[in-house]
């Protein structure tokens, strides 16, 4: 029996100073935030909620462990918060 899966890179790394995790688009309406290492304050879910809605998304999905457990959220995502200027870049080849 042979199988062939269709692969797809739909999976990022994001990072600021303060925090890294892993942004994945399983759907066309749906963002999964995993993995969040470090500081991720309400302006960050601000910050990404904004991103996320002007791409079209309706719903984003944090997960990240707490003393152990782990932890899911699922967002609504809102109109954006004209208060939060949020913005990506990608690193250029090479550079650390």
């Amino acid at each position: 029996m042979k199988i062939a899966y269709e692969v797809q890179s739909n999976v990022e790394i994001w990072r600021t100073s303060y925090c890294t995790f892993t942004v994945m688009y399983p759907t066309e309406s749906l963002v999964c935030v995993k993995g969040l290492r470090g500081t991720f304050s309400i302006y960050d879910y601000k910050a990404l909620n904004n991103l996320f809605y002007e791409r079209g998304f309706k719903k984003v999905i944090f997960e990240r462990m707490v003393d152990g457990e782990l932890v899911e959220q699922e967002r609504t995502l809102r109109p954006p918060f004209p208060d939060i200027d949020a913005t990506t870049y990608f690193r250029e080849p090479g550079k650390r």
